[in-house]
């Protein structure tokens, strides 16, 4: 039992929405820093982001602070409806907008910019003007982001740890 509190804890901190790191979408340029080289994703996170729609008009960049451009992967593509790596956990509400691959730990420039709605084709783009940005691990793409994810870490060892204290209450009971 104390494997599923470990699990859950584990889960909330390193896999779920909870544990993002957050900027406001308006804050345009921001740094974040990478413990260890990988792949991260970059949500918007507002209501009615899970929700299937058009792509978030946004403009995304990453370098390192020397200005080494870093790999960046756009979800969704324009015009198609969809919510790409989108989770609805707690108040938590987002879909994946980009995929960031890192080669190093360190420190990186991020800059996203939602385009104006001069710059946008709305049957292939949806204008955005507020929300939230948030960087999650490659992991958050994966089904374990969200209910089923937390269930499945620490829901079953729970049950097995109940069900062995269950057996052996019930052994001690009959001697």
């Amino acid at each position: 039992m104390a494997l599923a509190v470990i699990a859950a804890v584990a889960w909330t901190v390193f896999v779920s929405p909870i544990g993002f790191k957050r900027y406001p979408l308006a804050e345009q340029n921001r740094t974040f820093t990478v413990h260890e080289a990988g792949t991260y994703v970059l949500y918007l996170e507002g209501p009615g982001e899970a929700e299937p729609s058009l792509p978030p008009a946004i403009a995304v960049e990453a370098a390192t602070l020397a200005g080494q451009r870093v790999e960046i992967q756009p979800m969704g593509a324009p015009g198609v409806v969809g919510a790409p790596a989108a989770y609805d956990v707690w108040h938590y509400e987002g879909r994946g907008v980009a995929v960031v691959k890192v080669d190093r730990a360190g420190t990186f420039a991020l800059h996203v910019r939602p385009l104006p709605a001069a710059e946008v084709d709305p049957r292939q783009q949806r204008v955005v003007s507020g929300g939230t940005l948030a960087i999650g691990r490659g992991i958050s793409r994966t089904w374990l982001v969200g209910w089923l994810g937390l269930a499945a870490v620490a829901g079953v060892p729970l049950v097995v740890g109940v069900g062995l204290i269950s057996v052996g209450w019930r052994r001690r009971t009959v001697r």
